[in-house]
């Protein structure tokens, strides 16, 4: 492991030991190690709920491993959850299965983010740590599913340890998603017309201006490229383009970012939440002016604009950069 990525596993620790709302005895030791979720007692541990260690075990046992663990149900993972302020081995126990029945999950993420220059296996160490996050500060009472919620904040740790340290010039963390859209649209556009896209052609494809999309081409070129990326169906490399998979996970974007948005706003108060659902579209489809939104909740323009702000401000100071995702400003 790198001295980053050493320097950034203390501070999750320290950062999840001041901000979670579980009990001292169940939050992150500071011998706590990456890619261990294994941190607490919980009694014995099952033969199908060993230890789950990413690096010790090696990759190809570690999934093997963790496909046999049982899925839970939405009202089995709402329980547990509810389980976790719990003090003693109760509450241990059901941090335990919480995080166990989700390292799929973290798998299933981390495989997205193959051609951006990281291994998989520190990509689900880094979506380890996000899943560890998620796991203590998620509220049942928000009426949020938990696989949204820690999908949001899986990705987060992978997309920022992809920003930090795998690649040869830094981006911002929001900009990584759109690498990915420049990636494949350029690959379409290649098929569609038999040569290169033109930088024009590429801009209006995403309906990005010129400026944006040479900039994705300038961080493109220092990523790395796509192809040779790791296939875990079949293990080995996989160079053609499957568009049908693409056509699938381009539809699973667009629900996954509507979920995350849903989780973004659960972070704030109903009103204050209500209030950016309205002013952009997110009700009907349609957004609305800041003197509108005021008419539609007997509140003044100028108070829309205020609750706007510091909402904006909350969740930017709450999830980073990738507030910015939203764009809603």
């Amino acid at each position: 492991m790198t001295s980053a990525a050493r320097s950034r596993w203390r501070h999750t620790r320290r950062y999840a030991a001041g901000r979670a709302r579980l009990p001292r005895q169940h939050q992150m030791p500071e011998n706590a190690r990456i890619g261990d979720v294994q941190f607490f007692p919980a009694g014995p541990i099952s033969k199908g709920e060993r230890r789950m260690n990413v690096r010790e075990m090696g990759l190809g046992t570690y999934l093997r491993e963790i496909s046999r663990i049982p899925l839970l149900t939405p009202q089995e993972e709402q329980q547990l959850a509810r389980r976790l302020r719990l003090p003693g081995k109760r509450g241990a126990e059901a941090r335990r299965k919480l995080i166990m029945s989700n390292l799929r999950l973290v798998v299933s993420v981390a495989k997205r983010y193959l051609h951006y220059g990281m291994p998989l296996l520190d990509l689900i160490e880094e979506g380890n740590i996000g899943l560890i996050k998620a796991v203590e500060r998620f509220n049942p009472d928000r009426g949020c599913k938990f696989s949204t919620y820690a999908t949001w904040w899986i990705r987060q740790a992978v997309t920022r340890a992809l920003s930090n340290q795998g690649r040869v010039v830094r981006v911002p963390v929001y900009v990584t998603d759109y690498l990915g859209k420049y990636r494949r649209v350029v690959d379409e556009l290649y098929s569609r017309l038999g040569r290169t896209p033109k930088l024009e052609e590429i801009a209006q494809e995403m309906g990005l201006g010129l400026d944006e999309i040479m900039k994705l081409e300038a961080f493109s070129d220092n990523v790395g490229p796509v192809e040779n990326t790791v296939n875990l169906d079949d293990g080995g490399p996989s160079g053609g383009r499957d568009t049908e998979s693409e056509d699938a996970d381009e539809q699973f974007r667009k629900m996954e970012m509507a979920d995350q948005i849903q989780v973004l706003l659960s972070r704030l108060c109903d009103r204050d939440a209500d209030v950016l659902r309205y002013r952009f579209g997110l009700i009907d489809g349609k957004n609305h002016t800041l003197e509108d939104t005021g008419k539609y909740f007997g509140l003044t323009r100028e108070r829309i604009r205020q609750i706007e702000k510091d909402a904006i401000a909350f969740l930017r100071a709450e999830f980073g950069a990738s507030a910015h995702d939203f764009r809603f400003d």
